[in-house]
């Protein structure tokens, strides 16, 4: 954002991908339109009081909509996500 003239408080994003995960996906054209949405993606972001927030999207919520294997490897990416984040998250 510097770069394009504007200033504004820390933000990280940080894409977590399993190629078992991604291959799933990816392999089947009739899966590939989820691409957009891989790898999963958290940000981490600090707001104007100093607080830190961990971000990231609700993909059991958004799994929902699709059949039962993109909803099963989503749900297998949110549950591994979910490990990853218990150690920084309260």
């Amino acid at each position: 954002m510097a770069k394009a003239g504007y200033e504004i408080l820390p933000v990280s994003v940080i894409e977590l991908c399993k190629p078992e995960h991604a291959y799933k996906i990816l392999s089947e054209d009739e899966y590939r339109l989820v691409s957009s949405m891989m790898p999963c993606r958290v940000a981490v972001y600090q707001k104007a009081d100093g607080t830190t927030v961990v971000s990231r999207m609700n993909t059991g919520l958004i799994s929902r909509v699709f059949d039962k294997t993109v909803r099963d490897v989503m749900a297998q990416a949110t549950q591994e996500t979910n490990k990853i984040l218990s150690a920084v998250e309260r």
